[in-house]
């Protein structure tokens, strides 16, 4: 992930309620709030239109399973379709 993909995910995750940056490095950003402890750690996946997001075990991952099962893989993780080009 570059600088600017990394800025873009900040930016994203700061206006959906992922406020602090716990982390941003070259391979992932690791996406903290102040209203919950949940944390969202979100890298690049296998392809280059894809993402992925995973989260600690809990209610959040349960939840995200349950509303996109398409979406789920194993871990707590989730593929993130890159739908800006398309």
């Amino acid at each position: 992930m570059n600088v600017l993909e990394r800025a873009l995910v900040e930016k994203a995750g700061r206006e959906h309620g992922w406020e602090n940056i716990a982390e941003s490095i070259e391979a992932r950003a690791v996406l903290g709030s102040a209203r919950h402890r949940g944390r969202a750690t979100v890298a690049a996946g296998s392809g280059c239109d894809a993402w992925q997001v995973s989260f600690p075990d809990g209610p959040l991952v349960r939840e995200l399973a349950r509303s996109l099962p398409e979406l789920a893989n194993r871990g707590g993780g989730f593929a993130a379709p890159d739908n800006q080009f398309r």
